[in-house]
């Protein structure tokens, strides 16, 4: 998981969903970089189109998996064509030599990789271009026992799972073209030649078949994975009746904002009156309530404040403000909220909120402490509430309320 510092609060948890990201990848299929939800404030949702973000990180999973082989194959090319070179030496000086050389590009790959001057792609390729060449050294300057045919299989499934369906195809493409060219003519001189030259090919397009589909079935099940992880870490941040962070995920975030350098105001509001509210209307009332109320919070703060529902009927907003901005905020928003209007059967109900208005003072040496003052202040008393205006330096705060 990437974490990393950002000047939007509520981008936070969308950035903690970020994978790692893997280096080396900079030609794999292109991948975008994650999109920015400073406008939406919230978390990405699961029920975005094709959920984007999951299949990115299904694809860096993928990505990170196939830069660790990748290493590995051009390690065993090295130790495969070093060794070959010595037994070919005294049949065939020409292939030895060629052997080498495949050795040399295979090792100056691994370093330029792992030194990151080259990109994933581009070594997968001279990979596959490699092992292509030194098959077909084997089939032509080891004959007659055409050794080099059986290692296209292995290639095979080495270009499907380094360069993906497409890339695969065409070196299936390629292995065919060479297999005509180099066993067409043998093929012809005996039925036994041709029923081994029949084999290959179906041997080659079988193998780059079973390679085509279980690639295909590897991609789903990561992305699957991927999306399951992405569903378990929304519901673990998100309040799903508002969509906007949970008292959990907003004190971890509020918590890194706490210690960033700048004044801090918190903003605790309260639905008044709401367990009547319910008892009264039923649940469903008070659940609508909450989404609406929800939902104002968000609009009045998107891009500008860290939010979230810490309580059953408590929201907190947290500003990179002074006490009087946070004021003029918290009258904008009671404002808002003032207009939402409500009829439950016959009757029609007002929603009232309350608000404590909390700065960080001296004596707040922690998040939890400043969250600590600022639900007590709410907790005081009706009359309290609509007539109590305190500094954080005397440890109450601000009340503001109808």
């Amino acid at each position: 998981m990437l974490h990393k510092e950002t000047d939007d609060p509520n981008q936070a948890a969308a950035i903690t969903y970020r994978p790692k990201p893997i280096s080396n990848l900079n030609l794999w299929n292109k991948l975008p970089k994650l999109p920015k939800h400073a406008a939406d404030n919230r978390p990405i949702s699961m029920t975005s189109p094709i959920n984007k973000h999951a299949r990115l990180r299904g694809e860096h999973l993928v990505g990170a998996d196939r830069l660790t082989v990748l290493e590995i194959c051009l390690c065993l090319t090295v130790v495969a064509c070093s060794a070959m070179t010595f037994i070919f030496w005294q049949q065939s000086q020409m292939l030895s030599i060629g052997l080498t050389i495949a050795s040399v590009v295979a090792a100056a790959t691994i370093v330029t990789l792992r030194a990151g001057h080259l990109p994933f792609m581009a070594a997968a390729i001279i990979l596959i271009v490699d092992v292509f060449c030194v098959i077909h050294l084997l089939s032509l300057l080891a004959a007659p026992s055409g050794i080099g045919s059986y290692y296209y299989y292995c290639t095979m499934l080495g270009a499907f799972f380094f360069l993906g369906a497409k890339g695969g195809l065409v070196y299936t493409g390629a292995c065919l073209i060479a297999v005509f060219a180099l066993y067409s003519g043998a093929a012809v001189e005996s039925d036994e030649a041709m029923t081994e030259f029949l084999v290959l090919l179906i041997s080659i397009s079988c193998t780059a078949v079973i390679a085509f589909f279980y690639e295909q079935a590897v991609l789903k099940r990561t992305y699957v994975l991927a999306e399951a992880l992405e569903s378990v870490t929304q519901l673990a941040q998100v309040d799903y009746l508002t969509d906007i962070f949970n008292r959990r995920q907003f004190t971890v975030n509020a918590i890194k904002q706490f210690e960033k350098f700048g004044p801090k105001t918190l903003i605790a509001i309260k639905i008044d009156d709401f367990k009547t509210l319910k008892d009264t209307h039923g649940y469903g009332a008070g659940d609508q309530v909450l989404r609406d109320i929800g939902q104002v919070v968000a609009s009045q703060f998107k891009g500008t404040a860290l939010f979230g529902r810490t309580g059953e009927d408590q929201f907190m907003v947290m500003l990179p403000a002074t006490e009087m901005t946070a004021k003029a905020r918290a009258e904008e928003l009671k404002r808002a909220i003032a207009g939402l209007q409500y009829r439950f059967g016959d009757a029609e109900v007002k929603i009232t909120i309350s608000f404590s208005i909390t700065s960080r003072g001296r004596s707040d040496d922690s998040f939890p402490a400043l969250m600590a003052r600022s639900e007590a202040a709410l907790a005081e008393p009706g009359e309290l509430r609509q007539s109590s205006i305190a500094t954080a330096t005397r440890k109450i705060s601000a009340i503001f309320g109808d």
